[in-house]
């Protein structure tokens, strides 16, 4: 088993990322033609006003990487870890299920593989088994703290990914609830509204491919 372990500051790797997007001013190329000369014009940093590094402060990634079956089993996870152990001791164990799913997912479609080429003679390609997880922080602040854990498959046939979410109580590490945010249910239909405009728009703007009357029962309270 191959497996790659890092660790690193989220802001650093985001603002890796970002320095790379930056334009890189070229020397101009040698010409023996003379021309007037123009003021220099200086390029805006791109992302610069938009990247908010602040939220991701005290937030490290944890990331693993295992290959098997020469390649056709492959997980790479990353997970984050703050101040707080009961956070990073919750985020440990959810990634943990998910890298125990893969194995035994894996185990299984090797299986499955092995018996298909022995059978058939062949090297089948679709007998893949590769999972994806990675992260971000969508919102904190000294008292909280919300994450976005995104999770792919891809099994050989179409691949498939969703989204669930964490919230934490920064000072005491405590896993809340979108009720917990709230004095009672009167922001349930607020949040169904925003949550539906935001859906029909993306749709409209053909970011996100659905059924609107699908949205629209998904949507209620």
């Amino acid at each position: 088993m191959n497996r790659l372990y890092l660790t690193l500051p989220l802001a650093v790797l985001i603002t890796f990322s970002l320095a790379s997007c930056h334009p890189v001013a070229l020397p101009p190329e040698q010409s023996t033609a003379t021309a007037p000369s123009a003021p220099e014009a200086t390029a805006p940093l791109v992302h610069a006003s938009s990247f908010d590094a602040t939220k991701y402060e005290n937030v490290w990634v944890h990331a693993i990487e295992e290959v098997e079956h020469e390649g056709r089993s492959l997980l790479r996870v990353s997970y984050p870890f703050t101040e707080q152990e009961s956070i990073n001791a919750r985020m440990e164990a959810v990634t943990q299920e998910f890298i125990d799913e893969w194995r035994l997912r894996a185990t299984e479609t090797e299986a499955s593989y092995q018996e298909y080429k022995k059978e058939s003679g062949t090297n089948p390609v679709t007998f893949i088994t590769h999972y994806r997880q990675y992260f971000d922080v969508s919102i904190a602040n000294e008292n909280l703290i919300f994450f976005d854990i995104v999770r792919g498959f891809n099994t050989g046939g179409t691949g498939s990914s969703y989204v669930v979410g964490y919230i934490f109580d920064r000072r005491t590490g405590a896993e809340l609830t979108i009720s917990d945010l709230f004095v009672d249910d009167s922001y349930l239909e607020r949040l169904s509204d925003l949550t539906r405009e935001a859906l029909l728009e993306s749709i409209a703007k053909e970011e996100l491919y659905s059924d609107p009357e699908w949205v629209q029962s998904g949507t209620l309270p």
